[in-house]
């Protein structure tokens, strides 16, 4: 999304940028045709809000990463992504017409909104005929803040991405993408589920659990917690199969999180219909060197950021 570019990217991969509530995650993904994707390097760098400078350069410094093309990943308070109607017009006037049309839908000025658009496919028809499509709105500012930092620490920056499509770059390597999957991510205070069919992103839901909520709380805080989690899932499962030409989702896959949630696969599970399973990025990914759960947990966008594999065009 929200893509900057001209120029061709130079060999040696993609690096990918992600602060979350506590510090920097970093990846550098490369590729080669017919193989898994070789994750190069991983990192996390603890650092406050005022520190974010300075945790890039450490990160491109200790990683030899200056120079290599980059994405970076755009903080969920600076952008909003919403579920539009496409409006009816030419391919060239479709961010200005989705402009005019979500003005009044977002929390900030249009004026310092950075449009993107995505097609959502394999819709059934509305009562009205119309289409629905993605809309990001991102804060200009927010943008011009990220490409800032990266460019300041010698990086080649690409794009800026949200997390939403992070997560459907991980899931994509999933062998249940194939058929359907529901990948659910959960951060300190929030989470995500993204729901995807063969790389495409058709659904994303925030949640409003976090792993440090579900790790602090007794049996009853847990059960509490842990339903609203199961009803944000059976929403999205449901919207799914209600809106799309698609079959049902049969699998719903937990993203491995910073600290061990005993007993959450388990409580899912026995409240959904689908087949519920965690994941290891060690086992989707050609590694140099594994990768403990923490740190999947902490660098997982940044990791999705980093393979990242559309062509970036120019806003």
């Amino acid at each position: 999304m929200l893509s900057k570019f001209t120029n061709r990217r130079r060999p040696g991969g993609l690096a990918g940028f992600a602060f979350d509530a506590d510090g920097l995650g970093v990846a550098h993904i490369a590729r080669e045709k017919g193989r898994a994707p070789r994750l190069e390097s991983c990192r996390y760098i603890p650092c406050a809000d005022d520190g974010r400078v300075a945790a890039i350069g450490d990160a491109v410094d200790q990683l030899g990463l200056r120079h290599h093309a980059a994405t970076s990943v755009i903080d969920a308070s600076a952008y909003q992504l919403l579920l539009v109607e496409a409006p009816d017009v030419q391919p060239e006037e479709l961010r200005g017409a989705v402009r005019w049309r979500i003005k009044d839908l977002i929390d900030f000025h249009i004026d310092d909104a950075v449009i993107d658009v995505f097609e959502v496919p394999g819709q059934h028809s509305t009562g009205a005929g119309g289409r629905l499509m993605y809309a990001v709105a991102a804060r200009g500012t927010a943008v011009q803040s990220s490409i800032r930092r990266l460019e300041d620490a010698g990086m080649d920056l690409r794009s800026i991405d949200i997390p939403e499509m992070c997560l459907r770059n991980v899931a994509a390597l999933l062998p249940e993408d194939i058929e359907g999957v529901a990948f659910m991510y959960l951060g300190r205070d929030d989470g995500l589920v993204v729901l995807t069919r063969q790389g495409t992103l058709y659904l994303a839901r925030r949640i409003e659990t976090g792993y440090a909520a579900l790790a602090a709380a007794d049996p009853e805080q847990f059960e509490t917690l842990a339903s609203g989690i199961v009803l944000e899932l059976q929403r999205s499962l449901d919207y799914y199969e209600s809106h799309y030409a698609q079959a049902s989702i049969g699998h719903i896959i937990i993203a491995p999180t910073v600290v061990p949630l005993p007993g959450l696969q388990e409580f899912i599970q026995n409240h959904v219909s689908a087949r519920v399973n965690t994941c290891d990025l060690n086992e989707l990914l050609d590694v140099a060197v594994p990768c403990d759960q923490q740190l999947q947990g902490r660098c997982l966008p940044a990791l999705g950021a980093a393979l990242r594999t559309e062509a970036a065009a120019a806003l």
